[in-house]
């Protein structure tokens, strides 16, 4: 595959990234509650550790997958054609089909797939933070029951990274945009709150837009499964 198609596969991992619904949820029902216990000043010095906290979580898992994948590339296993890209396809499909049916529950509201019981946890610990270090927790926490969903794509990430060849558009300002992308989604929560927006018109606004998000990530996996799989049969002159 060419650069072109690396980069039409890593804007679809970005675009994913910034659908998905969990942590920006989480982080609009403790922005809600700091904002109304806190000052403004000190519930943004609270959400830049929750930021933090994601961010984390997201770098170390990419650093722990690209060192795994480097290990078994400099070992000549390959990753790029045969068994390993039906394998990684299927399971984007697989995770397409969950996006459809099942990443939100039946209903208006935008309750996802999680149990019950661990959305009232984070709605409880979100409602009890008050030191940054409990800030920097929710934000890690938040990311943990969607990492079936992400690690897929941080694998995918990683293998075209590392092919990556362009002078003029480095590596790192790569990486660099795809979390400004991934982010965009807490940051225009934030702005939305900054703005005179209450919990109750956010959430409006999201469920406004639950179909499309449900849609477009399941489009996109699909298109990735596609973009990935599509070399498997040009070799052959399919």
């Amino acid at each position: 595959m060419g650069v072109l198609t690396s980069l039409e596969i890593l804007i679809l991992i970005t675009l994913i990234g910034a659908f998905l619904q969990l942590t920006p949820g989480v982080f609009m029902l403790f922005y809600h509650y700091a904002l109304g216990k806190k000052s403004k000043k000190t519930a943004d010095d609270l959400a830049l550790y929750f930021l933090a906290g994601v961010e984390t979580t997201i770098i170390v898992l990419f650093l722990i997958i690209y060192y795994v994948i480097y290990f078994l590339l400099q070992n000549n296993l390959t990753l790029t054609t045969g068994l390993p890209v039906w394998l990684i396809s299927g399971i984007l499909v697989a995770l397409a089909l969950f996006s459809f049916f099942f990443y939100f529950r039946r209903g208006p509201s935008m309750s996802l797939f999680i149990p019950r019981r661990l959305a009232k946890s984070y709605d409880n610990f979100a409602r009890d933070i008050k030191t940054r270090k409990k800030a920097f927790l929710l934000g890690f926490l938040s990311t943990l029951p969607e990492l079936f969903l992400t690690i897929p794509l941080y694998i995918i990430a990683t293998i075209e990274i590392m092919k990556w060849d362009n002078p003029s558009f480095p590596r790192p300002l790569l990486v660099f945009l795809g979390l400004f992308i991934v982010f965009g989604n807490l940051f225009f929560t934030r702005i939305l709150f900054r703005s005179d927006h209450n919990l109750a018109e956010i959430d409006r606004l999201r469920r406004k837009n639950k179909t499309f998000i449900r849609i477009m990530l399941s489009l996109f996996y699909l298109v990735l499964a596609l973009l990935i799989i599509l070399p498997e049969f040009t070799k052959y002159g399919i």
